[in-house]
């Protein structure tokens, strides 16, 4: 599935606001599961490429937030 910028400019306007007018540009290199786009100059947007890998990337987003990981210590 091809992810076009605007839908990745749309969803950073409507759920990070404060990020709106960074720059935002596909990576070269993609796999199969998700499209990543450069956002800014040190951030990255990650979105899946079909329903089918939803999953993972919550499963991923859960695994690397820091409060969960303090927890678990």
């Amino acid at each position: 599935m091809n992810i076009p910028i605007e839908v990745a400019q749309q969803l950073v306007k409507e759920q990070f606001p404060e990020w709106k007018d960074l720059p935002i540009s596909p990576v070269l290199k993609n796999g199969n599961d998700n499209k990543t786009f450069h956002l800014g100059e040190t951030m990255t947007l990650r979105l899946p490429s079909d329903k089918r890998y939803v999953a993972q990337v919550e499963k991923e987003a859960k695994c690397s937030d820091p409060q969960k990981l303090d927890q678990k210590i």
